[in-house]
């Protein structure tokens, strides 16, 4: 990508702006994030130019084997066309595939001008549904009930660190999301996700006060409700996980009724996060919960063919 930033500018303010209008979502620190690597010259990726030598679209993407990640891709409304998204797209797949290493490439891209499914498809993809939901926190709901039994709730601390991701790696083992993410397959994997999800603003910026474990009786962590904010008044739950003996019990709605008496008190007006359509026991849940259907999308993945 061009390290000129001031040519990359409106691309990032209209994309902003979509994030915004349709998820409430500011998108500025990932913008800033980029902004940085791009100066930096350490973040590979491509940009589509214009007869002018305007920038009509971009995109971004990581080798970290044995997995490349697409980041973005982005064009604004009144330069988007399948054309222009195939083109960025086939250089993207090109730069990752071309590396043997790269056994597999992710990406969870949330479109807002047009449907890329079909441009994914084409290159070899799976599409994976997934969906976007909200909870609006200013509708009337009963504060949670005291300890409920077999379980404490007690508020992030580091230490549990560990804890927490050999608990987010076991629920992920029964479910239907454990192929979509190379890192839940392993505790490594997961405790790199969760270490991300802390560190980087890509999920929004993480929020310990309102990070919630719950604990069984003998004080080992059985769930984890980590939050964030994408905006000053909309959280966002980038991960809940729940053991998989303690799933059913009542946990997951518990954590979630105690996160949204906090967040209430703190002034949020909406509670979001993301689930895959085939997940049909954490729809049950959000369902029930009151949760919403924002925006559908999809996440994307592609394997290497074994040789």
């Amino acid at each position: 990508m061009p390290s000129d930033l001031n040519r990359l500018e409106p691309l990032f303010q209209e994309e902003i702006e979509c994030w915004r209008r349709e998820l409430h979502w500011d998108f500025s620190p990932s913008a800033q994030l980029i902004r940085r690597f791009v100066s930096s010259q350490s973040l590979p990726g491509f940009v589509l130019e214009g007869s002018g030598r305007e920038l009509l679209g971009y995109t971004y993407f990581i080798a970290n084997n044995p997995v490349g990640f697409i980041g973005d891709l982005f064009m604004p409304e009144a330069h988007s066309s399948f054309k222009g998204y195939q083109m960025l797209l086939d250089k993207a797949v090109q730069s990752l595939t071309s590396r043997p290493q790269v056994k597999r490439i992710e990406c969870q891209i949330i479109s807002f001008n047009l449907p890329l499914k079909d441009l994914f498809l084409e290159k070899g993809f799976q599409a994976l549904p997934r969906c976007f939901l909200t909870y609006d926190l200013r509708r009337q709901q009963e504060e949670p009930a005291g300890q409920p039994n077999g379980f404490r709730v007690e508020k992030w601390q580091r230490r549990y660190f560990e804890a927490a991701a050999r608990t987010v790696q076991d629920s992920y083992r029964s479910s239907p999301d454990f192929e979509l993410c190379y890192d839940y397959q392993s505790l490594q994997g997961c405790s790199r996700f969760l270490r991300n999800l802390i560190d980087n603003p890509g999920c929004g910026t993480f929020q310990p006060s309102t990070t919630l474990l719950a604990m069984d009786a003998e004080g080992e962590v059985c769930g984890v409700l980590v939050t964030s904010l994408i905006s000053p008044r909309t959280g966002m739950i980038p991960q809940i996980s729940i053991s998989r003996r303690w799933q059913g019990r009542g946990v997951g709605t518990h954590l979630l009724r105690r996160y949204f008496a906090v967040a209430r008190r703190q002034g949020l007006r909406r509670i979001t996060l993301s689930v895959s359509a085939a997940n049909e026991g954490a729809h049950r849940l959000y369902r029930r919960m009151g949760f919403e259907l924002k925006k559908s999308f999809h996440a994307f993945l592609w394997k290497r063919e074994a040789s």
